[in-house]
């Protein structure tokens, strides 16, 4: 299975490429700051999480797929000058890059974030020195072409947390997907089931509580958050904790 990642096939990229631009249609959809076109990147997290699974000798493949889909998202959502959004990209890409490369020196491979090392290299080298290479790449481009007259000191820094939220609601489900989907191993037809009664309930119950339309307090949402963790641990939590984000982010701007 390696070896197929180490030669990408033209689906695995075409996937990529999907997630990419939908992360991008995403981040457009929660730009809630003013003047600022995103605020929360999780393409960002597709890419580091590719990039930290596969063979460095694959890379420019995903970097290419990767610049293609962001051109797209340019041309669809973000209407930047293309040497604008091309030079984003190369930071982004730089980010990404530079964060696999630190964790998967500190961690080896594969990276399975179900130790504290793993954890807290991953939230420290990924999602905490990564951005400082996109948002510094980013946010010079902004300022140097004069975007919306956005200055390096202000936008710099909304660059870093837009990146660093990203990776870290997008790339451990990631992870969890793209090594599930490359492992031998699958869920038994109960635990499929489980899967299904339990995203459903945490669905229901994370959006009610949530909302503070029916239920009163979010803390109901712990039991089945602490049931994802307990059934299926690393995977379930992480897929849980992703959807429990996203709900509070899409009823924080609905």
């Amino acid at each position: 299975m390696m070896s197929v990642w180490s030669r990408p096939q033209f689906l695995h990229l075409g996937l990529f490429f999907a997630a990419y631009v939908l992360g991008c249609g995403f981040a457009q959809a929660l730009a809630i700051v003013p003047g600022i076109t995103v605020s929360i990147w999780p393409p960002g997290g597709v890419f580091i999480a590719t990039l930290i699974l596969t063979s460095p000798y694959s890379w420019p493949w995903w970097i290419l797929a990767g610049c293609l889909a962001e051109m797209f998202a340019q041309f669809v959502w973000f209407h930047s000058p293309l040497p604008v959004g091309f030079l984003i990209y190369i930071g982004n890409a730089l980010g990404a890059a530079v964060g696999a490369t630190l964790v998967n020196r500190t961690c080896g491979r594969p990276v399975r974030l179900e130790t504290l090392q793993e954890v807290l290299a991953f939230v420290v080298l990924g999602a905490g020195v990564a951005p400082l290479v996109s948002a510094t790449v980013g946010s010079a481009t902004l300022a140097w072409f004069g975007v919306e007259s956005q200055t390096f000191t202000t936008v710099w820094p909304l660059f870093w947390i837009g990146d660093a939220t990203g990776i870290l609601l997008v790339a451990p489900p990631a992870l969890v997907v793209i090594q599930y989907w490359r492992s031998k191993t699958q869920f038994s037809p109960a635990q499929r089931a489980e899967a299904g009664v339990l995203g459903l309930i945490f669905l229901g119950v994370a959006t009610l509580s949530l909302s503070d339309i029916y239920l009163p307090t979010p803390y109901i949402i712990m039991p089945p958050l602490l049931w994802a963790a307990a059934r299926f641990e690393f995977r379930g939590a992480a897929v849980a904790l992703m959807l429990l984000a996203l709900i509070a982010m899409a009823l924080t701007i609905s």
